[in-house]
């Protein structure tokens, strides 16, 4: 393949300072965090590099927006023509919610939690089957799957047979 080279004439006074500038083939990367996939591609084609997308999970960066490239990261230099990996959130990973019902409140978040989730207990009074004390009554979500690091409900029994609610009820005087 033959290049072809640029050739100037300049007339300078012999003595002058003359600077002379040169590409060097490599550009700086730059960050693409928070860019759509197009967006970034067009920052990195720009720059005469060759971009790609990937999808990977992230729990901390909104769907739909780069958080990495590869090579990288932000500030490298690279070669001009260089293959370049965006990586695009498609939010978190989908984990199996487990059944807790039926468990008391400590067991249920442990197993929430090392499955993933973050546990939201709610208390419900009851005010007779002291034996339903802490235990784990209903849940949401009940089964199936959500992304890793949401939020289960669950909701617990407490036993009160003193509180105001458990009075007044059908058959008082």
């Amino acid at each position: 393949m033959r290049r072809a080279h640029a050739t100037a004439e300049l007339a300078v006074k012999p003595g002058t300072l003359i600077t002379i500038l040169y590409a060097s083939g490599f550009v700086v990367l730059p960050s693409v965090t928070g860019k759509t996939c197009a967006q970034a591609t067009t920052a990195l084609q720009k720059l005469t590099l060759k971009p790609s997308c990937q999808n990977q999970h992230s729990a901390k960066v909104p769907q739909g927006q780069a958080f990495a490239t590869s090579p990288g990261p932000a500030g490298t230099p690279i070669a001009q023509g260089t293959a370049v990996t965006i990586f695009i959130s498609s939010g978190p990973s989908l984990v199996p919610v487990p059944n807790v019902i039926g468990e008391t409140a400590g067991q249920a978040k442990r197993t929430l939690t090392n499955a993933g989730f973050v546990p939201s207990v709610t208390q419900q009074i009851i005010c007779t089957n002291s034996g339903q004390n802490g235990i784990v009554q209903s849940q949401l979500p009940n089964g199936g799957t959500a992304p890793r690091g949401s939020t289960v409900e669950i909701t617990v029994d407490k036993f009160r047979p003193s509180d105001p609610t458990c009075t007044g009820g059908p058959g008082s005087t």
